[in-house]
C-alpha cells in the first residue's frame, strides 16, 4: 500500500492547500517497503523516506522520524490506508479552532465511520476501560494510529518515554494529560484494507506493558518528584 499512500497522501495535501512535510520511516522491514517507498518519493520533493537498520517499535520509528521534521504541528499516520488520508485536512482545522494541543482520531467518538471486525471492537473497548481505570487517561480511543501534536508537546515529552512499541501511544498521551495540554477527539473514518486478523501475543504484551507504564507513571515519577529538590 505505500506508493499508493504517498501518492493519495500528497494530492490531500496539495489540493487543500497545505504546506507540508511527509516523512516516511520503515521500520527494519523485511519487505521491499523501503525501496517501494523511496521509488514513490522520488516524484516528491517534500517526501522524505528513512528507514531503522531493525524492528524498534511503533513509538521508536515515531521518535527518529520526528529528528527530521521541522513543522509546528506534527501529525503522526500509520501508512497502510486503513485511515483514508482526506481526513488530515479536518484535523488540523480542528487544531487551529479548538486551540487545542493534541487532535486525536477516535472510533467511538459519536460520529465514526467504521470497517473493521467485532473482534478488534471488543479489544478496543476492553482496552479503553483498562487505559482509563489504571491511568485516568480520559481519552475513549488512544490506539487509532491518527493523531495531530503541537511540536512543543512533543519536545516536552518524548524525550521521557520508555515505551518503544504496544504502549507508546499511552504513555505520550497519559504524560501530555498529566503536564495540562488539552486533548481534543474527533470521529475517524476507518477502513480495514486486506484481511484483518488479531494477534493475541501482541495483544497480551500490550496489556502488560501498559500495566508495567501505570506503575511507572503513578509510583516512580511520583517518588522522583517528592525526592527532587
Amino acid at each position: 500500500n505505500i506508493r499508493n499512500f504517498i501518492k493519495e497522501t500528497v494530492a490531500v495535501l496539495e489540493d487543500a492547500g497545505i504546506q507540508y512535510e511527509m516523512i516516511v520511516v520503515d521500520d527494519g522491514s523485511r519487505d521491499a517497503t523501503y525501496e517501494e517507498a523511496r521509488a514513490a518519493a522520488q516524484a516528491h520533493p517534500s517526501v522524505k523516506v528513512y528507514n531503522c537498520a531493525k524492528n524498534m517499535g511503533k513509538g521508536y520509528a515515531l521518535k527518529y522520524g520526528l529528528q527530521f521534521t521541522a513543522g509546528d504541528r506534527v501529525l503522526f499516520m500509520d501508512a497502510d490506508l486503513d485511515l483514508p488520508p482526506h481526513q488530515i485536512p479536518r484535523f488540523i482545522d480542528c487544531m487551529l479552532h479548538s486551540g487545542r494541543d493534541v487532535v486525536v482520531g477516535s472510533k467511538w467518538h459519536p460520529l465514526p465511520q467504521l470497517d473493521f471486525p467485532r473482534s478488534r471492537r471488543i479489544l478496543s473497548k476492553a482496552y479503553h476501560l483498562v487505559v482509563r481505570l489504571l491511568l485516568n487517561v480520559k481519552v475513549t480511543d488512544t490506539q487509532t494510529g491518527m493523531k495531530l501534536y503541537k511540536r512543543e508537546v512533543l519536545e516536552k515529552i518524548l524525550p521521557s518515554l520508555v515505551v518503544n512499541r504496544y504502549a507508546f501511544d499511552v504513555e505520550l498521551l497519559a504524560k501530555a494529560a498529566r503536564l495540562g495540554y488539552r486533548i481534543v477527539e474527533v470521529p475517524i473514518e476507518l477502513k480495514l484494507h486486506g484481511k484483518s486478523s488479531v494477534n493475541f501475543r501482541a495483544v497480551l504484551r500490550m496489556f502488560f506493558d501498559t500495566i508495567k507504564l501505570s506503575y511507572r507513571i503513578r509510583v516512580v515519577d511520583n517518588f522522583k518528584k517528592r525526592i527532587e529538590p
